[in-house]
């Protein structure tokens, strides 16, 4: 809990100098680049290793990041290494685009669909969801082969769900409730 907390901290000090300086955008796909490479586990050990001097390791974190992301995010990544706290930089990550995307004043959708979408989909989708919640969104396409067909959009905590699936589910429900369910099958209708 006090990691989290202190994650938090450093994510809404990074906001504010970002927004202050116009790049909230440009450093959350700086922290998302950066936090990919920790995936890589002799980078992350090299950075947690305490043998090597704060020095070196900073040298070579400049030397590898400094020439792909703005000297705000490598300041930020320079503070978190030199206090040693580096294994918070998913959490920070994390809390970081949740604080980005409210001071944005947008809201993330996350859409689930059993293909991947072309560009124009995504634009008609993202034009709906803007009129439905009068805030500017910002789509995360999520390809899920176990949808038949047809999206599933997550707004925060608010799911509309406009799959195939679904829609057989809906189907199946209302037949159920009108008594239909023996009488169908008995005649031989393809449903």
């Amino acid at each position: 809990m006090k990691e989290v907390r202190l994650a938090k901290q450093y994510a809404r000090a990074l906001v504010e100098a970002a927004r202050a300086r116009g790049l909230l955008e440009r450093v959350e796909q700086d922290l998302e680049s950066f936090v990919g490479t920790l995936a890589i586990e002799e980078w992350r050990l090299f950075l947690a290793d305490i043998r090597i001097p704060l020095e070196q390791r900073m040298q070579v974190l400049e030397r590898v990041f400094g020439p792909h992301v703005d000297s705000l995010t490598l300041s930020f990544l320079k503070l978190v290494l030199r206090h040693r706290r580096q294994r918070l930089l998913p959490t920070i990550a994390s809390v970081y685009r949740q604080m980005a995307v409210e001071a944005r004043q947008e809201v993330e959708a996350e859409i689930y669909s059993a293909r991947p979408l072309g560009a124009d989909e995504l634009e008609q989708i993202r034009g709906g969801l803007e009129s439905f919640t009068g805030r500017r969104v910002r789509l995360r396409p999520v390809v899920d082969h176990s949808l038949l067909g047809g999206v599933r959009v997550q707004i925060e905590d608010l799911i509309i769900d406009g799959s195939v699936r679904s829609r057989l589910r809906q189907l199946e429900e209302k037949m159920l409730r009108a008594g239909m369910n023996g009488s169908l099958a008995d005649a031989g209708s393809p449903l």
